[in-house]
């Protein structure tokens, strides 16, 4: 867990002054895509660094409709952010449960076949359900996550944030 918090750290490290942003992906109307307004709205509430800027709740979501016009926004108003989008994801069944964190741009809403490449420069995605590569299965897969997974995930996510902002010392 220690050298993990280090790496973090160390990718953080060129962002010190720069304003970050959390942007946290999905609807609280699908338990199956609630991952990033539960984590949204946790890390909204305990997260009080001045440049770390939390976007995505349970009240006010960020979804595949409205994403352009928040990224707009953003970049608009900030210069050069560092973004960490963080949403829920179908992969393989095996992967189911698991947190996938990659240092790169964010594929938002493939499992819906309306995947588009979005900004970011660290995507999280908690893996909850198994993709059936079709939008009505996939649609269903959503809507019939189990509540204990996404919170289970969401936790974990929580749990693996909160430590690591604490190395942005301002």
């Amino acid at each position: 867990m220690r050298i993990k918090h280090i790496i973090f750290c160390k990718i953080l490290v060129g962002v010190l002054q720069v304003d970050k942003i959390i942007l946290c992906i999905g609807t609280s109307k699908c338990i199956g895509d609630s991952l990033g307004p539960i984590v949204g709205e946790y890390l909204y509430n305990n997260i009080k660094k001045s440049n770390v800027y939390v976007l995505g709740n349970l009240k006010n979501n960020i979804t595949y409709q409205n994403i352009d016009v928040i990224l707009n926004r953003i970049n608009n108003t900030i210069k050069n952010p560092y973004m960490i989008l963080i949403d829920s994801a179908l992969s393989n069944k095996n992967y189911i449960g698991k947190i996938v964190v990659n240092k790169n741009k964010m594929i938002v809403g493939s499992a819906l076949n309306k995947s588009e490449y979005k900004y970011g420069n660290l995507s999280i995605k908690g893996i909850v359900g198994e993709n059936k590569y079709s939008y009505e299965e996939n649609y269903n897969e959503l809507n019939n996550v189990s509540v204990d997974l996404v919170k289970n995930i969401s936790k974990n996510i929580i749990n693996d944030i909160i430590p690591r902002l604490e190395c942005l010392k301002y």
